[in-house]
């Protein structure tokens, strides 16, 4: 291999694949990143198994190759070295870099022993700005469960498609958020001989980590057109924007039918209220929130007409606070974990929000309003039992 090539592009290359990296591995080569020069591009690609990143980068190609080198000194040779073109050339598993009148070699791998990163045909593709698909990740993925088991279901987000709707849900069983957004798709199968585009009405549905989905939001813009490609039987599942594609492995497993938890009508209380003045005043409830029976942090809404109460008492001192809302139905008092409200109240954007409940222990519905996700972002929690 010989290629030329900014030290800018090296950098966005590695910066960009090493997110899928492992920190430790009993692997030594998955701690590396696979280097491929061909077609007037130079391609960097990392996994850890359960993701893979691949990174596109425009370079001169002198000669093609590829090799795999350690991460981390990569990472930390090039950020030092100077803002020129910088040629690279690898002999055997050596790579040398050169800049101005040095150089600079590091000892690689045998990239032959690197595990293959995609590789899989897809048979429907949807298309959607990333902006979109950016903002639904963000306002579900922490509703999912933290858990070491990595192939619980339940510490992954549903990916549903049907009709030109994707929508995306996240459930750690004890609250769940769900978002939808709108895309245009195409499924790739024969007709008369030939394989042609057809379009998907199928419902298909994965389970994504949330790991991989937290990875996609921090590396998409904006401006991005996302492609995601995917297959029926495949474990995998494609993300492709900009110079940048990451590959993620599927969670196997039957996800529970969240629908069937989201209240039809709430029947018991509806509350209109600010987002910023009801999250403030739960931020400070929080500081004397701790609950020694449930151990956890707790925050109790006495709901009563025109307004919220929060009076809570703790070894450290005491709050009261009343927030006015807008108010219709049966006034009660119910208590929540208070990092489940946080949560829905930082994930909704919107200036005021609606609260639906029935009773103090029945599933809450908090939903935006006054904007174009009224109908399509929810956020349910379950209240504590005392």
């Amino acid at each position: 291999m010989k290629i030329y090539l900014t030290k800018t592009a090296i950098l966005q290359g590695v910066q960009t694949v090493q997110r899928a990296v492992p920190l430790k591995s009993p692997m030594l080569n998955l701690q590396s990143i696979l280097l491929t020069a061909q077609d007037n591009h130079i391609t960097f690609a990392a996994t850890d198994m359960e993701i893979g990143i691949r990174c596109f980068q425009k370079a001169e190609i002198e000669e093609e190759g590829t090799i795999l080198l350690p991460a981390k000194l990569l990472f930390e040779i090039i950020r030092r070295l100077p803002d020129d073109i910088i040629e690279c050339e690898s002999n055997g598993r050596n790579f040398i870099l050169r800049y101005g009148d040095a150089d600079f070699t590091l000892n690689g791998y045998d990239p032959e022993e690197y595990p293959e990163i995609g590789g899989f045909v897809a048979t429907t593709t949807m298309t959607l700005p990333g902006q979109i698909l950016k903002k639904i990740i963000q306002q579900v993925q922490f509703a999912c469960k933290i858990d070491e088991e990595s192939g619980d279901v339940f510490s992954g987000i549903l990916m549903e498609t049907q009709d030109e709707t994707l929508t995306l849900a996240a459930t750690d069983t004890h609250r769940l958020a769900v978002n939808t957004g709108t895309f245009s798709t195409t499924e790739r199968g024969q007709m008369g001989g030939k394989v042609v585009d057809l379009i998907s009405k199928t419902k298909q549905s994965w389970i994504i980590p949330n790991k991989s989905m937290l990875e996609l939001s921090r590396l998409l813009k904006n401006d991005d057109e996302v492609t995601i490609e995917g297959h029926r039987e495949s474990a995998r599942l494609n993300f492709k924007f900009n110079d940048i594609e990451l590959i993620t492995r599927l969670i196997n497993g039957q996800y529970p039918n969240y629908k069937q938890v989201i209240p039809t009508a709430a029947g018991g209380a509806k509350i209109l209220f600010d987002r910023v003045i009801l999250l403030e005043a739960v931020e400070r409830a929080g500081l004397l929130s701790r609950d020694a029976y449930l151990k956890t942090s707790v925050v109790r809404f006495q709901i009563e007409e025109g307004q919220i109460v929060i009076n809570q008492a703790a070894e450290m001192g005491k709050i009261f606070e009343r927030i006015p809302v807008e108010f219709t139905g049966t006034g009660m008092t119910i208590s929540f974990n208070l990092r489940y409200i946080i949560d829905a109240l930082k994930n909704i954007e919107t200036e005021k929000i609606s609260l639906e409940l029935s009773s103090p222990y029945a599933p809450c519905v908090f939903r935006p309003v006054e904007s174009e996700d009224d109908e399509t972002y929810i956020n349910l929690i379950l209240p504590l039992r005392h």
